[in-house]
C-alpha cells in the first residue's frame, strides 16, 4: 500500500507506506502482518534520511503525521 497524504509542508510530499510481511519467515502458515512506515520526500537528487520518532502504543490507532525528527542512529552513527 502506498498513499500519498496531504499535510506536508511546502516544499515535501508526505507518503503512508505499508508492507505485508510474515509473521515467522520459516513457517509461511504462521499468518502475516502489515509494517507501516511514513515518507516525507523533498526531492529525487537529494538523500533519504531515516528518522526516529516514537510509534503508536499496540492497539492504538495509527495517524502518522508530517513532520520531520532527528536522524536515526544505526550501530555506528548516523545512518
Amino acid at each position: 500500500m502506498i498513499e500519498e497524504r496531504p499535510g506536508a509542508e511546502p516544499g515535501y510530499r508526505f507518503f503512508a507506506l505499508g508492507v505485508r510481511q510474515r509473521v515467522d519467515h520459516t513457517d509461511p502458515g504462521a499468518g502475516t502482518f502489515e509494517q507501516r512506515l511514513t515518507l516525507l520526500h523533498t526531492a529525487t537528487d537529494r538523500p533519504t534520511v531515516p528518522t526516529a520518532g516514537s510509534g503508536p502504543r499496540p492497539g492504538a490507532r495509527h495517524r502518522p503525521s508530517p513532520r520531520r525528527g532527528p536522524p536515526c542512529r544505526g550501530r555506528r552513527g548516523v545512518w
